[in-house]
């Protein structure tokens, strides 16, 4: 969630910040219908790739008693079902005011103990073993898409709006 991206050249790279600020807004509406609608305006706002972050959150008030959190995350961040799952299941627990468990190992110290393990004769294997794998592979895959994917990315996205039960987290 620290991750955003800068430009070297012509090639994206990703830089993972110390410290983020939270991106948080409050917004009041006076109805359900123009709650949606401010939820979908949310959702639509464009992230700045080269200062980040690349997520953030609104808190949409229509009543006293009712609430919408709204979370907005760029799909780079995460890989999708397990990812949303654990992040849904702290953000119950934090709702709950419960401590979360601390992490056992960040994802640098992962990538470190696997480039170490990673020696010169295991990576000649691995490259073997994979080159022999895919020998004969088609260079292209012929996948079946509902239009032409452009010489150049338009970096355009669509919006998936999820209604929860009430309930759910609790």
């Amino acid at each position: 969630l620290r991750t955003h991206f800068a430009e070297q050249g012509n090639t994206p790279i990703q830089v993972i910040a110390d410290d983020i600020t939270l991106p948080w807004r409050t917004l009041d509406c006076p109805d359900d219908d123009a709650a949606l609608a401010a939820a979908v305006d949310e959702a639509s706002r464009a992230f700045e790739w080269e200062r980040g972050p690349l997520w953030r959150l609104a808190l949409i008030r229509v009543r006293a008693a009712r609430h919408l959190l709204v979370l907005t995350m760029h799909h780079i961040l995460s890989d999708g079902d397990w990812s949303h799952a654990l992040l849904f299941g702290e953000l119950h627990a934090l709702y709950h005011d419960r401590p979360l468990p601390g992490l056992p190992l960040r994802y640098r110290d992962h990538a470190r103990r696997q480039r170490e393990r990673l020696t010169d004769e295991r990576r000649a294997d691995q490259l073997a073993y994979w080159t022999d794998e895919l020998r004969g592979a088609p260079p292209l895959l012929d996948l079946c898409v509902d239009h032409p994917r452009p010489a150049a990315p338009s970096f355009t996205a669509a919006t998936a709006v999820r209604r929860l039960a009430s309930g759910t987290l609790a």
